[in-house]
């Protein structure tokens, strides 16, 4: 029954109206052929009914009135003795009343939609001012419904919205696939995702979004409804936690392996081999200053071939990346080094190199070498990883600085040993003299 309503209230007016017609002329017809002593007053009212509240109340009052005019026709075949004005009266009594009938149909529903109205408008305003986006998309995934809030979400109009593909704007595969399977199965209970979507401004909305199925109870057509609430910031936030805690991480283990040892070969090696594993890039080297900051010297490489390093072993302090950072104590990070006018271009037919990090070691403000760290694809230093790897270039120019301290400590201990032992030697040779002399 709700089926058929359905239809009915899609009719067009002309439909509307050919079909009360035809209603009317059925009746009228069998009406005709039953004489006269059989009643059909009631169920001319089918028609008016029909028109009046499928069509407007001036098409069933006009359908009123045909049916007045057809009884009275009627009834001056049967009854043609009749005074006239009987006929008249008559006529005039089923006119108001058709007529009264047809404006109360409309009136009717007038009525029924005011309260339809009212309704939908209480049901729009929740919707429109709910804080989560509500977004309605079909089996296939095209979009019936978004309300102002999830299309402000996505960064688009409403208009926009209507017709397009949620699941084009969906970035990751697995929540694309999630959804989908939603689609195909219709969960019976409503399930939380956490969806990433690409705004019309290429950038990233992070939503929780809760799932639900919605059936139509006429048409048995199906839908998903989402509602999502925007985490970006969270998202961000918790990316910002877990870079920090990388950081963290990547500054103990630095610490820990130049802690590893006193001597400066060593802390070089585990320097290298630390901001390798942590970055995660393909190639690097320490570069030491020499005392007039003319060459940097190459301590320790790891990743690159033996070319290189015998190409690069010996560097001017005035040439290139590596002499730039040396000169001017600042870290240079490069996307793709063929794009950098201080690389040495002629190094590449040595060794594949792309994106490079090269970063002063400096202590109490002074540059004691450059850490240079390689990659082989192109790379784009997020500001947390230059924050980082200046910290690591400071920690290592620290620990360069104590290890010389050190080393110097211990080459200067051997020579006051080396001195006690000449003193007492000394010593012991002047009273083996005076013993020879006491005894002559």
């Amino acid at each position: 029954m709700k089926k058929i309503l359905a239809l009915l209230y899609r009719l067009s007016p002309p439909a509307v109206r050919v079909i009360g017609l035809v209603m009317l002329l059925c009746i009228g017809f069998v009406d005709y052929i039953t004489t006269p002593f059989v009643s059909f007053l009631l169920l001319y009212t089918i028609p008016i009914a029909f028109i009046s509240w499928f069509d407007n109340r001036i098409s069933g009052i006009a359908c009123a009135a045909l049916i007045v005019m057809l009884a009275t026709w009627e009834s001056f075949m049967w009854w043609p003795d009749v005074p006239l004005f009987l006929h008249l009266w008559n006529a005039i009594g089923e006119t108001v009343m058709f007529v009264a009938f047809a404006w109360s149909i409309s009136f009717l529903r007038h009525s029924h939609e005011h309260r339809i109205k009212e309704a939908e408008d209480k049901y729009t305003r929740i919707l429109e001012t709910a804080i989560e986006g509500i977004i309605a998309i079909d089996v296939d995934g095209v979009i019936q419904f978004v309300n102002s809030r999830g299309a402000a979400l996505l960064g688009c109009d409403k208009e926009e919205l209507f017709g397009s593909n949620l699941l084009d704007l969906i970035v990751e595969e697995h929540s694309r696939s999630k959804i989908q399977t939603m689609l195909n199965t219709y969960p019976g209970s409503p399930s939380s995702l956490e969806i990433q979507f690409n705004r019309k401004d290429n950038s990233a909305l992070w939503t929780l979004a809760s799932i639900s199925a919605s059936t139509d109870s006429i048409w048995k057509s199906k839908e998903l409804v989402l509602l999502l609430t925007d985490i970006t910031a969270l998202k961000k936030s918790e990316e910002q936690l877990r870079q920090r805690y990388h950081e963290i991480s990547a500054m103990q283990r630095l610490s820990s392996g130049l802690a590893k040892s006193l001597h400066l070969g060593e802390r070089l090696e585990n320097a290298v081999k630390t901001v390798l594993e942590v970055t995660r890039f393909d190639a690097g080297g320490i570069y030491l200053l020499d005392q007039g900051e003319r060459e940097l010297t190459l301590q320790y490489h790891a990743g690159v071939s033996a070319e290189f390093a015998a190409r690069t072993e010996h560097w001017p302090a005035h040439r290139g990346i590596t002499g730039h950072v040396a000169r001017s104590g600042l870290p240079r990070f490069v996307e793709n080094v063929r794009d950098d006018p201080f690389f040495d271009q002629q190094l590449l037919a040595i060794e594949p190199v792309v994106a490079l990090a090269s970063i002063p070691l400096i202590s109490k403000e002074k540059v004691l070498g450059v850490l240079n760290i390689l990659h082989k694809k192109p790379y784009t230093f997020t500001e947390g990883e230059q924050m980082m790897l200046q910290t690591f270039g400071k920690q290592i120019g620290i620990s360069i600085e104590n290890a010389k301290l050190f080393e110097t400590a211990r080459e200067q201990a051997q020579q006051v040993r080396k001195l006690t032992l000449d003193i007492v030697e000394v010593q012991e040779e002047e009273r083996r003299r005076f013993a020879r002399e006491l005894h002559d």
